[in-house]
């Protein structure tokens, strides 16, 4: 996870993917997370000796979880901020954008 978060962020900063690519790239990062942490959890719980493993296992996801939502919460700052960017560029000079 954290190599495809640090790959497609490093796409990102050199332009080669927008920050519209770069935000869909980390919903489908969270999406695998999602789907696969969630399954060996499960297989944790069933066994008494891995409980232990298992609540540090639940901390790692939880964080994992966290940080994708932190990145995603920028993408779409950045994406806004890309956005009004574009709006005071198209407004004619001396005219504020249509809110």
């Amino acid at each position: 996870m954290l190599v495809a978060l640090e790959d497609a962020f490093n796409k990102y900063e050199a332009g080669r993917i927008s920050i519209n690519g770069y935000f869909e790239t980390l919903c489908a990062i969270d999406e695998a997370v999602r789907r696969g942490r969630p399954f060996w959890l499960r297989l944790c719980d069933s066994s008494g000796a891995l409980r232990g493993f298992n609540r540090t296992e639940r901390r790692a996801f939880i964080g994992a979880i966290d940080a994708l939502d932190w990145c995603r919460n920028w993408a779409l700052r950045q994406r806004g901020v890309d956005m009004s960017t574009c709006d005071l560029l198209a407004q004619p000079a001396g005219r504020a954008p249509a809110r």
